[in-house]
């Protein structure tokens, strides 16, 4: 076939009709293929014609002036957002998770809310985090919830109640009765039993739902970037959007990092959210919601949590944020390490 007498993008129709193949023709003929339609500083080419996953011949497309691979069908979901599944396809499991990591880091690295920023101010990674940390108080004082006359249209709120004619003793009960409805309303309504199981269930039910959404729930960006360098090693851990509950004593607790068949579990603790000693004094309050807690009940509520889950026979490694950032290699190997059972 004299491929140069006819325009590219018509090449893999007339493959098609000559049963040959597009793959050893672009090969052959010197073309590139990329993962993805657009250029970018994130292209990556496509060096095999088998889908990585289930081995399925790919197909290929001329787009926008540049050959590209599709994504084959067992890892489609519909959704245009670009994961490391879907990039395993075609790529490495180091390289896809290197390109999702520039991709979310080229993102947020203008974002005030994100460590990385104050980094390339030029503020060391103590100074970055202790920047962060103000800037997400100045974030909270601005909110609706804080000006005057929101708080009215709130049933959680003690304006709402008075602004109704309840006394000031009547409004406390409300606003409690209020804040604590979910566990005990099943618990008056159901029984003792029944009731905390069935609001169990709920709050797996929405804990469940918001991971399946855009929301990172109960673990962070950085802590996802720990992780997904360990599981090259573990491929078996769970994480991030796919961790793992355990119950117990009636309380439902969600593991940052699991290895289920060793029950080995990584907790990563955020130096703000978890207050840590070398930031943060045994006074200082951390603020979650419309609740303050001191470092020092912080770091008791940990402890507690650690002893419930070791209760239930797992091993647990807790990793601070600063480590991490100040060695990054060093934590993934003591990860590592751990997993491997050294």
């Amino acid at each position: 076939m004299k491929i140069d007498e006819y325009p590219m993008k018509s090449w893999s129709r007339l493959c098609k009709s000559r049963n040959e193949n597009l793959y050893d023709l672009l090969k052959r003929n010197n073309v590139s293929i990329w993962h993805t339609r657009f250029k970018s500083e994130f292209d990556t080419l496509v060096t095999t014609q088998y889908c990585k996953c289930c081995g399925k011949v790919l197909d290929f497309k001329h787009m926008n002036g540049r050959w590209r691979a599709v994504l084959c069908d067992c890892v489609k979901d519909n959704k245009k957002q670009l994961t490391i599944e879907k990039l395993k396809c075609f790529l490495e499991e180091t390289c896809a998770i290197n390109i999702i990591k520039q991709i979310n880091n080229a993102k947020t690295k203008k974002f005030k809310s994100k460590n990385q920023y104050w980094i390339d101010e030029g503020y060391s990674d103590l100074e970055a985090s202790l920047m962060l940390t103000e800037y997400q108080k100045s974030c909270s004082a601005k909110s609706a919830d804080l000006r005057r006359g929101t708080n009215e249209y709130s049933p959680a709120s003690a304006v709402f109640w008075i602004k109704k004619g309840y006394s000031e003793v009547d409004t406390k009960n409300k606003v409690i009765e209020n804040q604590k409805r979910g566990k005990y309303f099943f618990i008056k309504k159901y029984g003792e039993e029944k009731g905390i199981q069935k609001w169990q269930d709920r709050q797996i039910k929405w804990m469940n739902s918001m991971k399946k959404s855009s929301m990172v729930l109960g673990h962070s960006a950085i802590a996802d970037d720990l992780f997904q360098q360990v599981a090259i090693y573990h491929p078996d851990i769970h994480y991030g959007k796919n961790e793992k509950e355990i119950k117990v004593n009636g309380k439902v607790y969600w593991l940052d990092c699991l290895l289920e068949e060793k029950k080995l579990v990584i907790e990563f603790y955020g130096d703000y959210w978890h207050g840590n000693p070398s930031i943060y004094n045994d006074t200082y309050e951390i603020k979650r919601g419309n609740k303050t807690f001191t470092v020092m009940e912080t770091h008791e509520a940990d402890r507690l949590r650690v002893d419930n889950i070791g209760s239930r026979g797992y091993q647990v490694k807790v990793v601070w944020e600063n480590d991490y950032r100040k060695n990054k290699e060093a934590i993934i190997q003591e990860c590592i390490a751990f997993l491997n059972g050294e």
